[in-house]
């Protein structure tokens, strides 16, 4: 499956947001909670949504009581800012990438495995990034697919039925050594065919508390979900 470097660039277009915010009905408000606890989250906490996407989960804190709030993301920013504008949340055009504060959060949140999708250097660069933006005593979240579930569950192909006339359909392909999963999604909508592609680094838990480490975290939490990993490292 030949996937291009910068997928990322092309990828998070009108029909990844209707596949992924539209047809797949996520429960934000659930996964926030969990966060909550898992993380120790308190009110006061000044939180970044790294990768923010639409504004849902930073929606679901504001709901939940958090008020100092920030989202940055690179493709969905203005939508964000449509979506939360009555929710004094501030959003902004921003690359993971290029340094995005010193010392300013007490919290950041890289949720549904928005991070590995750079080389191994630049995906690096996006931690060292986390930390120098975090305040001391700071904590970083990651939300990313479990590789232990990927090999033991793998599927090379499967499908969705949306509703009438709308169907999902995704294929998938294991990289040799086991570190990238490349998939093409397909929708298929009232007759016509959309294609979009994306390729994910797959990091075990091993790899990210060595990475954590070198970045400078003093200390990781995880969780191991059926599906997903949940990395929490303390500044």
């Amino acid at each position: 499956m030949n996937i291009k470097i910068n997928w990322w660039k092309t990828n998070f277009n009108n029909k990844f947001y209707k596949i992924y915010y539209y047809y797949l009905k996520l429960n934000y408000s659930a996964y926030i909670d969990n966060l909550i606890n898992f993380a120790d989250l308190n009110k006061n906490d000044k939180i970044l949504d790294l990768a923010c996407g639409s504004g849902n989960h930073l929606i679901a804190l504001r709901n939940k009581g958090f008020n100092n709030l920030t989202g940055i993301d690179y493709h969905y920013a203005n939508l964000a800012r449509k979506n939360i504008r009555n929710f004094n949340i501030k959003i902004k055009n921003g690359d993971m990438r290029k340094i995005f504060g010193v010392g300013v959060y007490d919290f950041i949140m890289i949720a549904s495995t928005s991070f590995g999708y750079f080389n191994e250097n630049d995906n690096k660069k996006v931690l060292k990034n986390c930390y120098k933006a975090l305040k001391p005593g700071g904590k970083l979240f990651i939300d990313n697919l479990s590789l232990k579930f990927v090999i033991n569950n793998f599927q090379a192909k499967d499908w969705k039925k949306f509703k009438t006339n709308v169907f999902f359909l995704e294929e998938r392909e294991l990289s040799k050594d086991k570190k990238y999963l490349s998939s093409n999604w397909y929708l298929i909508e009232k007759g016509k065919l959309y294609k979009l592609a994306n390729k994910l680094r797959l990091y075990s838990s091993k790899e990210f508390n060595k990475l954590f480490r070198e970045v400078g975290f003093r200390k990781t939490k995880i969780k191991e979900l059926k599906a997903h990993n949940w990395f929490l490292s303390e500044k």
